[in-house]
């Protein structure tokens, strides 16, 4: 499995010529390495011309509905039928993933990368994120 940089991701996928970052999102893409799946998912069918917040929505939506062991949905279940349900699903554990992805660079990489390149990231990656560098006897430890 071939290990890259979430900034590395956005620019080789980017519909921009020459990708614009704000310094926030920068660090976050060089602090967060991917890992593309051996095998890849079908990417779910989500609206398009929609709201980002609503895209997200749909998303953790579908991949509910499908029984997903992708982690946006880890501890959501789909609603009990039920008049004083209005959401399709429910999560009974906290996820902060969902919420994560509706800060504004994840929406950035969302407009530069287009829908079905965000939703293949999405998906079909797998994520792990560097807190911090720690410095031991010359040597670098990730937290």
């Amino acid at each position: 499995m071939l290990a890259i940089p979430l900034l590395q991701y956005i620019k080789e996928n980017s519909r921009e010529e020459n990708v614009q970052l704000l310094p926030s999102l920068i660090r976050y893409a060089k602090s967060v390495t991917i890992f593309e799946a051996e095998k890849h998912s079908d990417l779910p069918v989500i609206p398009r011309d929609i709201s980002y917040q609503d895209f997200i929505s749909s998303l953790v939506t579908e991949l509910v509905l499908r029984k997903s062991h992708n982690a946006l949905v880890s501890g959501y279940k789909v609603a009990i039928e039920d008049n004083n349900v209005t959401t399709a699903c429910i999560n009974f554990d906290g996820n902060f993933l969902p919420t994560s992805l509706n800060d504004a660079n994840w929406h950035r990489i969302f407009v530069l990368v287009g829908q079905e390149k965000f939703l293949n990231l999405l998906i079909n990656y797998k994520g792990s994120y560097v807190a911090m560098m720690v410095e031991i006897d010359c040597k670098y430890l990730a937290i």
